[in-house]
């Protein structure tokens, strides 16, 4: 009951994530995605995603991202999808690993009860970097998300997905956050 109330999130997605990241959290570290992103500054990250709390609208999807702070920088955020042709629900959980000052993001489809293996990374000049395993059309792929142009106001993301281990990437999709 203090998730659903605290967080004012559906049991049903909070507590099955965090079982989940539990139980990969081993595994995330020993992701080679490393050599895709580089070395991580020296400096304690774990507030790089403190700007994204807050309610955003974004475009050109027209989806709403409401985010909200955990622990320790740790945010979770609910994806709102308006359209009743897209029935999308989930929750994205980052978490930082101060060993390693790089980020786990985790995705919880609320579904299909699943959630994704992490993507990785970290901000280096006020650009974070996140590079992931997952599979596209039944073949295995790397998933890269960047979060740029961070301001008060707005930030943007563009995903993308390897199918050659990171020498090419496709599939761009960009969206732009504005506060609401």
């Amino acid at each position: 009951m203090f998730w659903s109330v605290y967080f004012g999130l559906q049991r049903a997605v909070i507590i099955p994530l965090l079982c989940a990241v539990t139980l990969a959290a081993g595994t995330a570290a020993n992701t080679p995605v490393g050599a895709l992103i580089g070395m991580p500054d020296a400096r304690d990250g774990r507030h790089d995603f403190d700007f994204e709390v807050g309610t955003w609208k974004m475009s050109p999807s027209g989806n709403g991202h409401v985010v909200r702070k955990l622990w320790d920088g740790a945010t979770i955020a609910q994806l709102i999808v308006p359209r009743p042709a897209r029935h999308v629900r989930g929750s994205l959980l980052t978490i930082y690993r101060p060993s390693s000052r790089e980020w786990n993001i985790y995705w919880a489809d609320a579904g299909d009860g699943t959630v994704s293996r992490p993507l990785i990374g970290h901000f280096h000049d006020s650009v974070g970097i996140f590079i992931g395993h997952d599979s596209l059309n039944g073949r295995p792929a790397l998933i890269r998300l960047v979060f740029s142009h961070i301001s008060a106001r707005s930030f943007q993301t563009v995903q993308s997905e390897s199918v050659d281990n990171g020498r090419t990437w496709a599939g761009e999709r960009t969206e732009i956050y504005s506060r609401v």
